[in-house]
């Protein structure tokens, strides 16, 4: 294979565009018929029906099945005749059947394991999903004003709490009701088949799409009473090595509940968005035909009555390592893989095979030097000069093979626009190349380019991509935010983001208070916070998203540290975070050594860059006892160096922050709500603005807004907030813990 320069990726479903790399189109179609072959490949005997399954499945590709092929296939078809294939075969028994839709997945299911009960003489236990509403983004909210026409969006909830008789629907739905898959009620015996539905454990082979059988499990009970699976033990059916996990047999792993955002779809057509707590796994008596690609089946029962395209009857009978393996359940339709592909597909295949040529003689360097072209137009319209329109290559498919009565014409020309470096143009404050006073996405167009332009711009750009915008953000600054509720940021389930979440609730409620002057402090502090400010200053304005100015903030933060600030479905340090976030590009604070007895002084060089405080190890002590130690202690293994005498470790602010977080690992620590100490004649006071607590691999938040405690769960309360008392109210003992999770930061800010 072609080994030399390669141009962009590209994909399969792209259209004919100047703009991809011929070659890479090539080396992909190589790779593709690769694939091909050894989707055909899968067949592992050599008996005449094999052959006259790799031929009907060649055919198929095409959508050019013969009448011979049809004649195989239906041969396939399980019936009662004494050649027919028999279903009820004992390797047939238990073996998944793909099909087209979700549903007829579900409903197979279904039976699948009531009849696997009644054979093995075991018993179906069910276990159900723990649901909570999930409040829905206010730019679809927003965007859902003025249309009457559509449907109404859940409204946002004071409580995430269902009511019983929509529980029960939601748990008698099937599981494709879940637009996840996320089901509702899951139920199992031991020696069930299941499929994985969700990466868990690559490196243990737990991966979305393994398939397994059912060893045992642990429950717990839900807050609605209902049996909840905690844990779900399976052994997995041919894993690609063994696994061996201490404590458990060969092969055996666990899987754990997850907490997914899905939208629900009810028997009346209504959607609802939940969080749904469930192990993600579905009983496996069937399986899609998106579900079974990449799969090799030595038993292989498809059920093509509903597969509309003959890419899908392709994927389903592709699978089957023998054509003895093969049945097909009900019938087919020969129309959907006769009478040949449409011709915008046709033309694609031509194209492909003109650019596998190409690759072939230039690997074999039989191509001329002024075939040289590097896009794909270019090239083949290049080759097509060379060799002619009516040149076709010897292995291509009679079904796409062109002629005189077929012709491929020449492909048309297609001129590039030359790259040039911009100069001599204006940049806005961010650095942004702007050509006039309407250009506002700093997008420059290139020269000999036409411009395409329309009469009204239906939808706005997206919020990560504005740096600008054409109007000026007003943010009103003369409100009393005490009277407002704080706004929370709502959960990201494919990134998980409670930590961000937590920590940036609260400094959004600092933010509020004065926009202008802290949108200055924040900015002082470092470059993550003034995009942080920017970000709130711009979704007050109504021009982005909390989530978008948090998105950012990760990034940047994903940049510095990839393994401390990782994407995904994990957890990150939130006092690594908050370190990170609130870093001052000076020095905050020294400390030095000062002798009790002759007042000698040393200076350790032991200098603070962060708002971020470690409280120690101390029992029965208080954040604002933490800040006294963390000042002025003393030091147990270091002496003076002149009489031998005990020393102080002194730290004194250099400048002093306007925000002040304090990191704390022991649970017995008490939240003061309010801390003050003398700098030189005056008096400095911090008040309590909001705590962070961790507990279950979830972190939450209480935000302070002057004398009310309000409470935020990314998950369950999303952009509200829940009130729960007036400061005063709380002890400080109580506010050290919050839904049975431990503090993990206290954050104070100056008043």
């Amino acid at each position: 294979m072609y080994s030399g320069n390669v141009g962009t990726q590209i994909h399969s479903g792209q259209s004919v565009e100047h703009q991809e790399s011929a070659i890479g189109k090539a080396l992909w179609h190589q790779i593709t018929t690769v694939v091909i072959l050894r989707q055909n490949m899968r067949q592992s005997k050599q008996s005449v029906a094999d052959t006259k399954l790799r031929t009907a499945l060649e055919n198929m590709r095409y959508k050019s099945c013969t009448p011979d092929d049809i004649l195989f296939l239906r041969s396939r078809i399980a019936g009662k005749g004494p050649n027919d294939p028999k279903l009820a075969q004992k390797r047939f028994r238990n073996v998944s059947i793909i099909t087209a839709r979700n549903t007829q997945r579900d409903k197979i299911n279904e039976l699948g394991c009531e009849r696997f009960a009644a054979e093995n003489g075991r018993t179906l236990h069910s276990f159900y999903s723990i649901d909570r509403w999930k409040n829905p983004d206010d730019r679809r909210q927003k965007n859902a004003r003025g249309r009457a026409k559509k449907k109404l969006l859940d409204p946002i909830r004071k409580t995430n709490v269902l009511p019983p008789h929509l529980q029960r629907i939601l748990w008698e739905q099937p599981h494709a009701s879940s637009n996840k898959h996320v089901a509702g009620k899951l139920t199992f015996c031991v020696g069930l088949p299941v499929m994985l539905k969700h990466n868990d454990a690559t490196e243990c082979c737990i991966t979305k799409g393994a398939e397994a059988t059912v060893v045992g499990w642990q429950t717990d009970k839900g807050p609605e009473g209902q049996v909840v699976l905690d844990t779900l033990f399976v052994r997995l059916k041919d894993p690609p090595k063994t696994v061996k996990i201490d404590g458990l047999p060969e092969n055996v792993v666990p899987i754990t509940r997850h907490s997914t955002a899905t939208m629900c779809y009810l028997p009346n057509d209504d959607e609802v968005s939940l969080s749904r707590d469930q192990v993600l796994v579905l009983p496996n008596f069937a399986m899609t035909d998106y579900s079974s690609q990449g799969r090799t089946r030595p038993d292989n029962v498809v059920d093509l009555n509903n597969c509309h395209s003959h890419q899908s009857y392709y994927t389903c009978l592709s699978r089957s390592a023998s054509a003895e393996g093969t049945i097909i359940v009900q019938g087919f339709d020969p129309k959907v893989i006769t009478g040949g592909a449409s011709g915008y597909l046709r033309q694609e295949f031509r194209e492909l095979e003109l650019l596998d040529e190409i690759t072939r003689l230039r690997y074999e360097n039989e191509l001329p030097e002024h075939v040289i072209g590097s896009r794909r137009n270019v090239i083949i319209r290049q080759f097509q000069k060379w060799k002619g329109t009516s040149y076709v290559p010897s292995n291509v498919h009679l079904a796409i093979r062109w002629s005189q009565r077929d012709p491929l014409d020449m492909l048309d020309a297609t001129t590039d626009s030359p790259w040039q470096i911009v100069k001599g143009k204006k940049c806005n404050k961010e650095g942004i190349t702007v050509s006039d006073r309407s250009n506002t996405t700093g997008f420059v167009i290139a020269k000999g380019t036409v411009p395409v332009t329309s009469a009204s711009r239906k939808r706005r750009l997206d919020d990560d991509n504005i740096d600008q915008t054409s109007k000026r953000i007003k943010v009103s600054e003369s409100f009393d935010y005490e009277l407002q509720e704080p706004r929370g940021f709502i959960w990201d389930s494919e990134n998980y983001s409670c930590a961000y979440d937590s920590l940036m609730t609260i400094l959004f409620s600092i933010w509020v208070q004065d926009p202008s002057e802290w949108k200055k402090r924040f900015k002082d502090m470092n470059r993550i916070m003034n995009v942080l400010a920017s970000g709130f200053h711009r979704a007050s304005g109504g021009q982005g998203t909390m989530e978008s100015a948090r998105n950012k903030v990760r990034h940047l933060l994903h940049q510095r540290n990839p393994n401390l600030f990782p994407y995904g479905q994990v957890g990150i340090p939130i006092s690594e975070m908050s370190e990170q976030l609130l870093r001052s590009d000076g020095i905050i604070a020294s400390t030095w050594l000062r002798c009790i007895d002759c007042q000698d002084e040393n200076n350790l060089n032991n200098d603070l860059q962060t708002c971020v405080i470690q409280c120690p190890d101390d029992r029965d002590c208080t954040t604002s006892m933490c800040l006294q130690k963390k000042f002025r202690d003393r030091h147990p293994r270091k002496r003076c160096g002149h009489c031998n005498g005990e020393v102080d470790k002194i730290t004194r602010f250099d400048v002093i922050p306007k925000v002040l977080v304090f990191s704390v690992s022991d649970a017995t620590v008490r939240v003061s709500k309010k801390i003050s100490f003398h700098n030189g004649g005056s008096m400095v006071i911090f008040g309590l603005k909001g705590v962070v607590y961790f507990g279950d691999f979830h972190y939450t938040a209480r935000v302070c807004v002057g004398r009310k405690v309000w409470f935020h769960d990314d998950i369950a309360t999303g952009r509200k907030c829940t009130y729960e008392k007036t400061l005063s109210d709380f002890t400080d003992s109580e506010l050290s813990t919050c839904g049975g999770r431990t503090l993990s930061l206290v954050v104070y800010a100056q008043n």
